[in-house]
Formats: structure tokens, C-alpha cells, sequence
């Protein structure tokens, strides 16, 4: 089955695997049948502890994602996982661009770069659509701007 997951999904289970395994095993869990949703509890608690309210809800998302694989792969009746509340996730929203911020990328590109219509069309539909490029485009073009 591992072949329908993307090679750094696969690293991430892995990684996270090993702080999974320690927590059931410092509860003295040592068979999978063993484990309780408050075992599972237990473990997202204590990962609280030193992470983000984000960061136990991806270890959460971890669990769940091979408990079900376990469950399912061994026909087992009930899955623990099904009777544990995921975390709550803080969601911030970032702050959009303005206005002005766009007519001064806009006023940019006129000036510098070798294809306007092209650049100028491209920011028009990030803007539009309330798409983002990857932070280190975003820090690339303000570095620009803000250098002219």
C-alpha cells in the first residue's frame, strides 16, 4: 500500500512513529488490541504539553491514519481511534494584500521586468483569486519593490 503514499508522507509516519510507539508503551501497552481511545488521549495530552494545539492535532491525524490501516488490515471489529475527538486547531487568518500594495507591485513590474504583460497578469490572478506564491517568492517580489 505504500505505494499510493508520496515518499515524504512516508518519512513523516516514520518519524512520528517512534513518539507514538513511546507513548503506548510508557502506558505498558504492549499489543495493538491493548490500545483504549484513552490511551490515545493520553498521548495527545502529554505531546500538548511541549507542542502547539496544531501540532497535536497533525500527531492526532498520524494515529488515526494507522490505526485505521491497522484495524482495517486485520479485520478487527472497532477501531479506538473512532471514539477520540480530534484537537482543535487555532486558525489564524493571515493578512490580505492591499490595494496599494498590489498597484505598487503592478508599478514595479512595468518597470522592471522584461515581460509586464505576462507578470502583471499573473499578479492580477493571485490577487483575484486570493491565491499566494510560496513565502520565498513573496519575499523575492516585496524585495524587489521596495528596492525601485
Amino acid at each position: 500500500r505504500y505505494s499510493r503514499c508520496a515518499k515524504a508522507s512516508i518519512e513523516i509516519y516514520k518519524e512520528k512513529q517512534k513518539s507514538i510507539v513511546n507513548g503506548f508503551i510508557d502506558q505498558d501497552i504492549d499489543f495493538m488490541e491493548d490500545i483504549t481511545p484513552a490511551s490515545i488521549r493520553e498521548i495527545i495530552s502529554r505531546y500538548r504539553e511541549t507542542h502547539t494545539n496544531n501540532g497535536a492535532w497533525k500527531l492526532y491525524t498520524y494515529i488515526r491514519t494507522f490505526l485505521r490501516w491497522y484495524w482495517n488490515e486485520h479485520d478487527l471489529d472497532h477501531c479506538p481511534i473512532t471514539k477520540v475527538d480530534p484537537p482543535k486547531v487555532n486558525v489564524t487568518p493571515k493578512r490580505g494584500i492591499t490595494r496599494e500594495e498590489i498597484d505598487k507591485i503592478l508599478k514595479a513590474i512595468k518597470e522592471i521586468s522584461y515581460f509586464p504583460e505576462r507578470d502583471t497578469v499573473v499578479i492580477m490572478l493571485l490577487a483575484d483569486t486570493g491565491l499566494v506564491l510560496k513565502p520565498q517568492k513573496q519575499l523575492e517580489i516585496t524585495w524587489r519593490v521596495w528596492m525601485t
